[in-house]
């Protein structure tokens, strides 16, 4: 399987540690690759050399940098833009995307074409409200541990879409070794913040050991890239004495971590709020007593009574923040996060296992910490490692290929080219529905070249002949022109073309996902345009859908007259017509004109080469037909001319509304017969009696409906 993980992998902290280690046991099994998102350390950086923008970064194995597939940058102009990495394999295809990055990420809120599982962890009793929003539209969602799982389900995240996936170690890094240390040593690795109780844990060591020479902590509570103050700082602003007995670390090679960890007599953590707690299971995992606070993510590594647990007291809210000296100690680098709760730790008790782990180290050298302690390794490694982990991850990958993976068939049945475009905004609807592109089968291939949500276009011919199984099939533009099993026949001219579509499969698109998806092929006309030219689409359809041909002659003459270029477009084509009209087929010709100002392309060239011109005109001016479709996919202006359809169900969303260069040009009558139910039981009997209506149903000798020549003149002469 292909698997893209977006993310973080650089750096010293627990999202990244975590995700260079997963992916390094998943790319065993899968063609992983990694989006990295942030830079972290500056000495990682080398400039944007290419591929090898990140061959400083000494945490990476060789393995990382085969993976690295791109680095999401800002670019020259200040916007993201994607860039390769030494990974980069221009073949490759996701079939699935995991995010692995804190909440509220930028990579959390793009457009995806492959099912997404958003994997993080998290520290407080609930997470901000528009990320719980886009929990609820993922498809998947894991966290590292039950306790998390629980939150998600108690604020409403459906049960089955969550997997407890959990973070591991490695058994060939962190294991016990034999510590022969001068003085007892305690260790705390973390940056100094509220939620990791660095100030409490500091605090309650010296009032209990001040300058004892028998006993050292050592910790490392500085990340270069946090913008803090420095440790000494730190230690100065919060009126800690720097006792000879406290020594300062600063940030740690991967190396000299796993030294740290192994080599401590006792790990410190006591933290009001977990994700997981990385240190505390490689420092159980290295057989080394370990203290913790007893919530959060780590509680599932900690079950069975592993380690030192400190019992919690209450919870505060995560935005409290205690006045130290006469400054301000709080989560302040997460203020969005605020309104959740952190858990509070018992801090005497904390006070009490170091004087009992003290006292234990001077009777007997802590024997009997040590042997639980190896005990608590064993169990680690034997139920955290990785390769269990992966084992278990790829039973979860595993069920979505077989559940969520089938091949899906989107079968659009239009004929014209108009109605298969209008099928566009279902087309993405559905993809952005099931995070994958879909196969569609058209009578239109050219319309879905080189649309993002499209994985293949075929046409029903070939369809037919595939022979398919465990497949997902839509159709939509079923029962043109006869009645369903109900006697209903569905009133086409009555429904937005966009709508029929969405209907056909169950649903109703809102206004904002209402926009056409049209990807044009390079130019193929050898043609030069000016500057400023307008485009004309003339053609025949029913009766009061076809302005006069005069009207025509006459507007062409007045575009001469007034040197304004003009390009006709359009092509001829033949479409069948509802059996009670006869058998012969409408002709939707392009009359030709002789004397004009401008370039006649009609019947030349093709779609693409239509959408082309069109886009760089000034306006387009037409009646109901596959230009007024294509041209709403550009941003021209658009004059509609009047029929007897009701323009509300024609009209276009662009840019947020419909009004965006939309120009209407109705007649003197707007009783829109051809969208007037009434007319179609005076004409045929029934509501259920639909075929097209082309005449005049008001026997008027002319078309009232369409718009009078000097109206388009004088839209034309507003625009220009």
């Amino acid at each position: 399987m292909n698997i893209l993980i977006h993310g973080t992998i650089l750096g010293y902290g627990g999202i990244a540690h975590h995700t260079r280690e997963f992916t390094k046991s998943l790319s065993k099994y899968h063609n992983v690759k990694i989006r990295n998102f942030n830079l972290v350390d500056l000495d990682d950086w080398a400039g944007y050399t290419g591929p090898n923008i990140l061959k400083n970064a000494k945490h990476l194995e060789d393995v990382h940098h085969k993976l690295l597939y791109q680095q999401t940058l800002y670019d020259s102009n200040g916007e993201l833009a994607e860039f390769p990495l030494s990974g980069y394999d221009e073949s490759f295809t996701p079939d699935i995307h995991i995010i692995m990055a804190e909440v509220n990420h930028y990579y959390h809120y793009q457009t995806y074409d492959k099912p997404v599982i958003i994997y993080f962890p998290w520290e407080t009793t609930n997470v901000l409200p528009k990320f719980m929003e886009r929990l609820h539209s993922a498809d998947y969602i894991w966290v590292p541990s039950e306790w998390q799982k629980q939150m998600l389900i108690t604020n409403g995240i459906t049960p089955n879409k969550i997997s407890v996936v959990h973070e591991g170690i490695d058994p060939k890094k962190y294991f016990p070794i034999k510590r022969n240390n001068d003085k007892l040593t305690f260790l705390h690795i973390g940056t100094w913040n509220y939620r990791k109780s660095s100030y409490e844990i500091i605090k309650t060591f010296l009032n209990i050991f001040g300058n004892n020479d028998n006993v050292e902590l050592r910790i490392s509570i500085n990340n270069k890239l946090d913008y803090q103050d420095g440790p000494i700082e730190t230690f100065e602003k919060y009126g800690l004495p720097l006792n000879k007995n406290i020594k300062i670390l600063g940030t740690l090679s991967e190396d000299e971590y796993v030294k740290e960890i192994q080599n401590a007599d006792l790990y410190i953590s006591c933290s009001r709020g977990e994700g997981w707690n990385l240190p505390v299971i490689q420092s159980m995992s290295c057989g080394v007593p370990s203290i913790y606070s007893k919530c959060g993510g780590q509680l599932e590594f900690s079950k069975n009574n592993l380690g030192i647990g400190i019992n919690i007291v209450c919870e505060n809210l995560a935005k409290r923040s205690l006045l130290i000296n006469k400054n301000p100690y709080s989560w302040s680098s997460l203020p969005d996060y605020l309104p959740n709760n952190l858990y509070e730790p018992d801090y005497p008790q904390l006070a009490n296992e170091l004087t009992l782990f003290y006292d234990s180290y001077l009777n007997n050298k802590g024997s009997n910490y040590t042997e639980k302690s190896l005990r608590d390794s064993k169990f680690i490694h034997q139920h955290f490692n990785w390769d269990l982990i992966t084992e278990h991850t790829n039973k979860i990958l595993e069920n979505y290929t077989n559940k969520n993976m089938s091949n899906i068939y989107y079968l659009i049945h239009s004929q014209s080219f108009g109605d298969t475009l209008s099928s566009t905004p279902t087309l993405r609807y559905l993809s952005k529905s099931h995070r994958k592109k879909i196969n569609v089968v058209t009578h239109n291939k050219h319309i879905f070249n080189n649309n993002p949500y499209v994985d293949s276009v075929t046409t029903f011919d070939d369809y037919n002949k595939l022979i398919l199984s465990d497949i997902i099939k839509y159709e939509s533009f079923i029962f043109a022109g006869r009645k369903d099993n109900n006697g209903i026949e569905k009133k086409f001219s009555h429904i937005d073309a966009r709508q029929i579509h969405a209907m056909d499969l169950g649903f109703q698109l809102p206004n904002e996902d209402l926009e056409y998806d049209y990807y044009p092929e390079p130019l193929s006309l050898d043609i030069e345009l000016p500057q400023k030219y307008v485009v004309l689409h003339v053609t025949t359809n029913w009766a009061n859908r076809t302005w006069d041909y005069n009207n025509w002659v006459s507007l062409i003459k007045w575009l001469k007259e007034n040197k304004i270029y003009t390009v006709l477009v359009g092509a001829g084509y033949k479409e069948e017509v509802h059996h009670s009209l006869g058998d012969k087929p409408l002709s939707k010709d392009c009359p030709m004109f002789d004397d004009y100002y401008g370039l006649d392309l009609t019947n030349k060239g093709n779609m693409s080469d239509m959408w082309w011109v069109i886009n760089g005109a000034e306006c387009l001016v037409t009646m109901d037909s596959g230009p007024l479709h294509l041209a709403s996919c550009t941003d021209t202006h658009i004059i509609q001319l009047g029929t007897a359809i009701n323009p509300a169900f024609k009209r276009f969303y662009r840019n947020g509304n419909w009004e965006y260069k939309y120009h209407f040009l109705g007649g003197s009558c707007n009783l829109f017969c051809n969208t007037n139910l009434f007319y179609n039981v005076r004409e045929w009997g029934d509501i259920n009696s639909v075929p097209p209506l082309p005449n005049c149903l008001e026997k008027k000798p002319t078309f009232e409906c369409h718009p009078q020549l000097d109206n388009v003149i004088n839209k034309l002469k507003e625009i220009l």
